[in-house]
């Protein structure tokens, strides 16, 4: 008769090769050589072996001690801390990629288009991002020629331009899933603060570029008495240009090295290794919030120039000239509060808090915003019949002008790169070491989403009745994303790759004991 010992010796090797002749898609975890770990999955055990009476299957990875029976080596050694260096010359690639989207999103609105999956299915980020910008490139040129085509053919052809300007857009999840997937866990702050950089100084260039050629005017001048250069149609020529540097730019110098995540070289060498799953109500809840960055975005620049000639009697030329430079100190100091987080003990601070202070601005905003009985008498004074012509002229008190500046340079510039670094950086360590560029498209989907619904509705709110409805219904919008923050506080963590001893962990094909 078989002893006991050796039928158990049996079944652990058996389990073994089990476990080792499984294909693996995700790995992560190691254990070092006195950690004990126990397998409870169903898929490995399909006849099962009772476990506390609940007849769940159960395997022993090799290298488990119990009864004196012997300890094989479990797994590979754990890497040293900084055994893997955050490639630097990929993420200022990546910032200055950044950028220059950044400056084709400040002149033209694009819709999203999420090169996600694309980008994590292939494990290649140059290939979605060059075919991004050669689309954006191509769309601005065909926006830019319009005035040189057949009239009955210029609508159709800039629908077509402007949807293939929304391909950029796309290029953003992918960036921010590359600095992440590129950078290590220590240097992750730093990492996304300098990518958040990059995309506040193209922001802040655009407007600058769109106030260089308004000189030109609306007839502008025609060069090789066919290209017609005006205020509108220089602009989508410039970002032709820049599209076509991006382009370059990737096919030459771009690297891809991803130091983030767990190497296929590494499950090879360890098939011990899982990454847990990830909490999907922190992320859902960060999916949220990024919508809210990109709304109160939109709500302030989609009015910001009819709200200004009506606020301050100007003509729509200064509006537009005025809200530029505006816009532009927004991003000066969006970008300073950036550099801050990534380069001081700034960074240190908790990403949640990080985030509550970041959308209490917004709240600000919205507080200082409201058409408040106190403020300076109603918008149809003399000197602002011209300016606002709506019926709630009449009634409504204008906001003053240095609390319209503080808000719109002050509250608005450092509350985004509050909230926009914190989001970027906490999503990739709730994530973890595993291909992020997926859930990072999904995160910039749900920013598109808001810049397609928000134009609509804000419009006619402020139409209706001013801003006074826009400003309540953002309150409403933010305060609910601040009680959603304190609700997943304590779940809004790191991925724990070694969780507490004893407790059952989620992996891709079952639960996980360390032991």
């Amino acid at each position: 008769m078989i002893s006991t010992k050796v039928l158990a010796l049996f079944l652990v090797l058996l389990v073994a090769v089990c476990v080792y002749a499984e294909e693996e898609s995700e790995h992560g975890l190691e254990a070092t050589g006195h950690e004990k770990t126990l397998i409870r999955n169903r898929r490995w055990w399909p006849w099962g072996m009772g476990m506390g009476g609940m007849g769940y299957g159960m395997g022993m990875y090799p290298g488990m001690m119990m009864g004196g029976w012997g300890m094989r080596p479990f797994g590979i050694p754990p890497p040293s801390k900084g055994a893997k260096k955050t490639s630097w010359r990929s993420i200022y690639m990546a910032t200055l990629m950044m950028a220059l989207a950044g400056i084709n999103m400040s002149i033209f609105f694009m819709a999203n288009v999420s090169f996600g999956w694309w980008a994590q299915k292939t494990m290649k980020t140059a290939h979605p991002l060059i075919f991004g910008f050669s689309m954006a490139a191509i769309g601005n040129l065909i926006y830019s020629i319009l005035p040189i085509l057949p009239e009955q053919a210029a609508l159709p052809l800039m629908l077509f331009g402007r949807i293939l300007t929304g391909f950029c857009t796309g290029c953003l999840g992918v960036l921010r899933s590359f600095v992440a997937m590129c950078s290590a866990v220590e240097d992750r702050m730093k990492a996304m603060s300098t990518l958040s950089t990059g995309l506040t100084i193209g922001l802040s260039i655009g407007p600058v570029i769109q106030m260089c050629f308004m000189p030109i005017g609306s007839e502008g001048i025609r060069v090789f008495g066919l290209i017609q250069l005006n205020q509108y149609t220089t602009p989508g020529f410039i970002m032709f240009i820049v599209g076509i540097i991006c382009v370059i730019l990737l096919v030459t110098i771009f690297e891809e090295n991803y130091v983030g995540i767990i190497s296929d070289d590494e499950k090879t060498s360890n098939p011990w290794l899982v990454i847990p799953k990830f909490d999907r109500a922190p992320v859902l809840v960060m999916f949220y919030l990024w919508g809210l960055l990109m709304t109160i975005a939109t709500s302030i620049y989609c009015v910001a120039t009819p709200m200004s000639m009506a606020m301050f009697g100007w003509s729509s030329e200064e509006a537009v000239i005025y809200n530029a430079v505006l816009q532009t100190g927004s991003c000066i100091c969006s970008a300073v509060t950036a550099f801050l987080l990534g380069r001081t003990r700034l960074g240190n601070m908790d990403r949640r808090k990080q985030l509550i202070s970041g959308f209490l601005m917004f709240l600000l905003i919205m507080i200082l915003f409201y058409p408040w009985f106190f403020y300076p008498g109603p918008q149809n004074e003399t000197d602002m019949i011209a300016a606002c012509n709506f019926d709630w002229c009449a009634t409504r008190n204008r906001i003053p002008f240095w609390v319209y500046c503080f808000s719109f340079v002050i509250l608005l510039g450092m509350g985004f790169p509050l909230c926009m670094t914190a989001l970027n950086t906490r999503l990739s360590e709730i994530l973890g070491p595993r291909k992020q560029s997926f859930v990072q498209g999904m995160m910039a989907f749900t920013g598109s989403l808001a810049q397609f619904w928000c134009p609509i509705l804000v419009a006619f709110l402020y139409e209706k009745d001013g801003f006074r409805p826009v400003a309540v219904l953002n309150f409403g919008l933010h305060s609910v994303g601040i009680v959603l923050i304190i609700w997943v506080f304590g779940r809004m963590i790191p991925l724990e790759m070694e969780p507490p001893i004893g407790t059952p962990t989620k992996y891709k094909r079952g639960t996980f004991y360390r032991m």
